[in-house]
């Protein structure tokens, strides 16, 4: 991808400026992703699923560790842009 390009995206000149505001969205992305996750998995278990004990115990369990990285990964990238 040209200097241009990317520049234009960003709508910035300024190159670190530019890579950081064009990288910013996958990981929304991700974030957005961990979200939903955690948000089917608990649909999930209460619509659709008739887990084994095991499972009733595992799935929010493995949900409530994603919504934790989702909001990890959020602080994270809020006190980055907050750091320009």
């Amino acid at each position: 991808m040209s200097t241009t390009l990317i520049s234009g995206l960003a709508r910035t000149t300024v190159p670190q400026t530019a890579l950081r505001r064009f990288l910013v969205l996958p990981v929304r992305l991700v974030i957005e992703a961990n979200y939903l996750w955690t948000a089917l998995s608990l649909v999930s278990l209460l619509v659709w699923f008739s887990p084994t004990t095991a499972g009733a115990l595992w799935i929010p369990a493995q949900a409530l560790v994603v919504a934790a990285f989702a909001l990890a990964q959020q602080t994270a990238l809020r006190a980055t842009a907050a750091g320009r």
